[in-house]
């Protein structure tokens, strides 16, 4: 009693300060006996979210205070169980007096099972059960979530939610890896793990909620309560053939006030350890702070990466250092660090053949490239956060260096053998500062500061002496040597107040942005006794660039019930000026980017929504650089003087619909989108070389893009069913050797998955698609070209057997197949064996596995693209043997 006397008391000091309109009034049943212990709830309209609430005291009295405005759509309603709940609209009255009827509640029968629901889904929260969807073959927790349904996780990664990606990745509500969280899906067992959580519209930011609306979903990993009491670890270490290693050691804690994840990692299997520190949400930041990385010009060519398992092609030699530690200083504040050092060597034997049909010519090119990368790439973040309903404040700080060096021997149309050697160094220090503050009325103000600067000087070597008529008189030389560097800095500032006002949420907005950049580039010649000169003029870039941008924006939130509409209007004065030798620019804009989104509930878990943006961009420094780059030892651009200006248009509709109970997510989405440029590129091909410059003309391409999914639980069956399915069409203009072309592309995917428990000793999962790729010329009459379609299947199996409790088996195969019209079928089928024998004693795994039994060495991909078939063939890892000890602690 003596407790809520006093809460009563700060309550009306509190209402006396700031003055905040409130309701009261007792509540007696038909005795007129007052009843405490009733709760009075306060509503936006008579079923709307609840804005205030209070219980009575023993004198059956209450007291509401409420925000400013809107009385008369309030309610406030009274109930307690034993009596009749009631309700009556606020229309501004101070005081509201309840008498309640006695009623008879019946409890409904509940029936104890001890099994838990595979998924719960309440409100914008779903829980995974962990244990309903592992398998006893089962490692890390990413092993799992691929296989929960209404998630999906790609070969890099990353994870969707119905189709979106999510924003954020929890472990017990803190952030520790900042979308890095390969980092604890490759590392964190799944026997540590109770549930995974994916928030729905999640809100990250608390002083924001009910401000300012979000429809991203996010994830969180509940753990188990054997993982917060101590520091708990796990490695491994194996030896195979041939001369296969893998060490890795990983320490762990998840306690309230510290978390951390940190390892050691080391391997030559074909791991890739670079994908552990993937950031996931790198565009979303990028978008966030309003700026984009400096341009990376130079590179080797070659025929890319194939589309399989990394651990099928990657010849490697690798380590990571991955440190991850969060330390909450107090109720208010938390520290962060997230640091890696990686130390990696890639080698790569490949070879690529390239067919371009033009009115009256066929161009081909092919070349044999036997690659080394390595880097030894460092990077360090301090993240200092506080996170509370009344204030937000976050400060990061990044410091990143990676020097790579890249060799490439190859044999090439261009020359009997050609030598490439690309080093650089990457150096970037930024830092990033957000703080929020709830004033009165929910009003929010908004604080940020992003600062960087970037450095990024490369070389690129070709030998011998190539094109030695244009560039050395015909005489012979040694090398040619590129150079360039984009020197970058960046600033971005501004303020914000966001309103939440009824049923309007408000954010006004005004900053402006600052970048500054230079493009400094020269190709020189090395004699062959050692003379270093510069090429032409032609073939040296000194550009100088300023880029200052003054922004406002609007945001306008409308919430009722079931529907949300959402206005946003973006307002900036750009000006740009760049100098390019004695020529200097200048382009002053006024770009508008609108954009309107429409939510309506269709169903108590389904949802409908539509948006449309206009965007309005023009190009960067590396658009208008007016002296050729050697890109790699064939291509030659420039992009002229003139800057590319974009105006696009977005239409789309997504819908979304989960049934909780039955375990049944789905979702569609169509999309269209129109873009009108002033500039194209022309490219000029031969067998020799390449070149590239922007041309001014009127270029408009268009696409539209269907997408949709289903994904089902069968209880009785234990498995899971999807079924998924993408269609693209777009066209295009493409200018080459002087032809100016039209075509239209077509791509469409069909794939479907079943993860199957038929027994508790045999799982079976199957993931299968089919891809087709077709481009049509619009106007046939200017080509020869034909209008084939290349077609992909893909199929990728796994079969898991439990002997016992100690002693699992598993199988797995993948099966690839390309096919174009007039080519022969190129098949490739991968198998795989994993024999673990686990003792539960003593913590440990002794682990047996043989990879490509088929010991296919060879794999081809073909791919077409307008008017170009391309097909690239790469060496695969021979068949290998590896033994495994795993322990835990």
């Amino acid at each position: 009693m003596i407790k809520y006397l006093f809460t009563q008391i700060c309550f009306l000091l509190v209402c006396a300060v700031t003055a905040q309109p409130f309701v009261q009034g007792k509540v007696t049943g038909p005795d007129n006996r007052p009843l405490p212990m009733v709760s009075i709830t306060l509503t936006r309209n008579a079923d709307g979210p609840v804005l205030a609430f209070a219980i009575t005291n023993t004198a059956g009295l209450y007291q509401v205070a409420y925000n400013k405005g809107g009385s008369d759509s309030l309610w406030l309603h009274a109930n307690i169980m034993g009596f009749k709940k009631e309700s009556r609209q606020l229309n501004g009255a101070k005081q509201l007096d309840f008498i309640l009827e006695s009623a008879i509640t019946r409890l409904p029968e509940v029936t104890v099972k001890n099994k838990t629901a595979p998924i719960i889904g309440r409100q914008d929260t779903v829980n995974y059960d962990v244990a309903s969807f592992k398998d006893p073959q089962d490692r890390t927790i990413g092993d799992v979530i691929r296989k929960l349904p209404g998630v999906e996780m790609d070969a890099n990664g990353k994870i969707k939610y119905q189709g979106k990606p999510i924003s954020h990745f929890y472990i017990d509500g803190d952030d520790l890896l900042d979308s890095r969280y390969n980092i604890a899906t490759r590392s964190l067992p799944e026997d540590m793990v109770s549930k995974v959580q994916v928030l729905e519209n999640h809100q990250p930011i608390k002083a924001l909620k009910d401000v300012l609306y979000s429809d991203k979903p996010a994830m969180n990993l509940i753990m188990k309560d054997k993982a917060r009491l101590k520091i708990s670890g796990q490695g491994d270490a194996a030896f195979g053939t041939p001369g296969l290693y893998n060490v890795t050691a990983n320490t762990m804690m998840f306690k309230k006030a510290v978390k951390f994840i940190n390892y050691y990692k080391l391997n030559n299997t074909g791991t890739d350890l670079a994908e552990d520190v993937i950031m996931h949400n790198l565009s979303d930041m990028l978008n966030n702070v309003g700026s984009t990385p400096p341009p990376s010009l130079l590179n080797v060519s070659g025929a890319g990466t194939p589309d399989i398992s990394k651990k099928r092609h990657l010849f490697n030699n690798s380590g990571l250092l991955n440190i991850n530690d969060l330390v909450k200083l107090n109720n208010d504040w938390q520290l962060r660090i997230n640091s890696y050092y990686l130390h990696d060597k890639q080698y790569r034997n490949s070879s690529l053949s390239n067919t371009y049909y033009l009115p009256g010519d066929t161009i081909r090119y092919s070349e044999k490239q036997d690659s080394r990368y390595s880097t030894n790439n460092f990077a360090m973040q301090w993240t200092l956060t506080a996170n509370k309903p009344g204030y937000y404040l976050n400060n990061v700080t990044l410091i990143e260096n990676e020097p790579t060096t890249t060799v490439a021997a190859m044999q090439a149309t261009t020359a009997s053998h050609v030598d490439q050697r690309l080093s650089g160094t990457l150096t970037n220090i930024s830092n990033q500062l957000n703080y929020m503050k709830v004033l009165r009325n929910k009003q929010v103000l908004d604080l940020f500061s992003y600062v960087s600067n970037t450095n990024n000087p490369a070389t690129l070597r070709v030998d011998p002496g190539l094109y030695a008529g244009k560039f050395n008189n015909g005489n012979p030389y040694e090398a040619l040597v590129q150079t360039v560097n984009v020197p970058t800095f960046y600033t971005n500032e501004y303020v914000s107040l966001k309103i939440a006002a009824g049923n309007w949420q408000q954010s006004y907005k005004a900053g402006f942005s600052y970048q500054q950049q230079q493009l400094n580039s020269q190709l020189d010649i090395i004699q062959m006794g050692g003379g270093q000169s510069p090429v032409a003029d032609s073939f040296k870039n000194a550009l100088h660039w300023n880029r200052r941008n003054l922004y406002a924006a609007a945001e306008y939130t409308y919430t009722k019930q079931k529907l949300q509409l959402s206005f946003n209007f973006l307002l900036n004065n750009e000006y740009t000026r760049y100098t390019t030798g004695q020529k200097e620019y200048e382009l002053n804009a006024f770009p508008f980017r609108p954009y309107t989104r429409i939510r309506y509930q269709v169903g108590k878990e389904s949802y409908l929504t539509g948006s449309y943006a206009m965007n309005n961009t023009r190009g960067n420094i590396d658009n208008v650089y007016d002296g050729y780059l050697m890109k790699n030892y064939r291509d030659f651009n420039a992009s002229g003087e003139l800057i590319p200006v974009n105006l696009q248009h977005n239409i789309s509709g997504y819908y979304t619909f989960r049934n909780s109970l039955k375990i049944l997510f789905a979702s569609a989405s169509l999309a269209y989108s129109f873009n009108k440029t002033n500039t194209i590129t022309d490219s000029r091909l031969s067998d020799i070389a390449q070149q590239a410059r922007l041309l001014e003309m009127d270029n408009r391409t268009s696409s539209i893009t269907f997408a949709g999914n289903i994904s089902k639980y069968l209880f009785a069956l234990r498995t899971t069913i999807g079924i998924k399915s993408s269609w693209r069409q777009s066209t295009f203009n493409q200018l080459q050797n002087g032809n100016l072309l039209q075509y239209r592309n077509s791509n469409l995917m069909l794939g479907g998955g079943v993860n199957s428990k038929i027994t508790s000793w045999l799982g079976l999962i199957y993931n299968g698609s089919y891809v087709t790729s077709r481009n049509t010329p619009l106007s046939a009459s200017k080509s020869n070209t034909a209008s084939p379609a290349a077609i992909k299947w893909q199929h990728n199996g796994e079969a898991n057997v439990t002997f016992g409790k100690q002693v699992y088996f598993k199988a797995s195969g993948e099966y690839y197949s390309y096919r174009l019209p007039g080519m022969q079928i190129n098949g490739y089928l991968f198998m795989d064996v994993t024999l673990t024998w686990k003792i539960n004693k003593w913590k440990t795994d002794l682990e047996l596995t043989m990879n490509n039994i088929t010991n296919t060495d060879t794999y081809s991909t073909l791919s077409l693209s307008s008017n170009n078939i391309s097909e690239s063939v790469y060496t695969i890892r021979p068949r290998m043997f590896l033994a495994k000890f795993l322990y835990s602690f």
